[in-house]
């Protein structure tokens, strides 16, 4: 996914804010070296095991929302484009794939379904064309 670094966090974290074609958002930069502001081709990845899901209305792909418990978090939408044997299932976005795996006593979406996810962080590793 193409994206531009707005925002780096100064202490080093490696936490930086993003903009894209899908939205805004934030995430933990896994490149090689400090996150940098800049344009870059990144792969997004969910490094937790999610616990739910909920369907999407279509809306943005990426967008911040607030929890019930007033933590602010990422929303992450997409439509289901294949699910595992093991349960992972390939989220598309434009023309890139998250793989989101799921607890087992998680019901999963069906695939074609349009659905939301809400991850704790993305991380964010950048690569070259």
């Amino acid at each position: 996914m193409k994206i531009t670094v707005t925002s780096v966090r100064g202490d080093g974290s490696g936490h930086v804010e993003f903009s894209s074609e899908f939205g805004d958002a934030f995430g933990l930069w896994q490149g090689g070296g400090p996150a940098a502001l800049g344009r870059y081709d990144v792969e997004i990845d969910l490094p937790e095991t999610l616990e739910s899901w909920k369907p999407s209305d279509g809306g943005r792909s990426l967008r911040m929302v607030r929890g019930s418990d007033g933590v602010e978090r990422v929303q992450l939408s997409g439509s289901v484009e294949q699910i595992g044997e093991d349960g992972v299932v390939a989220l598309k976005i434009g023309r890139d794939i998250v793989l989101a795996e799921f607890v087992d006593s998680c019901e999963l979406p069906i695939a074609g379904a349009t659905v939301a996810l809400c991850p704790v962080i993305l991380e964010l590793y950048p690569y070259d064309l």
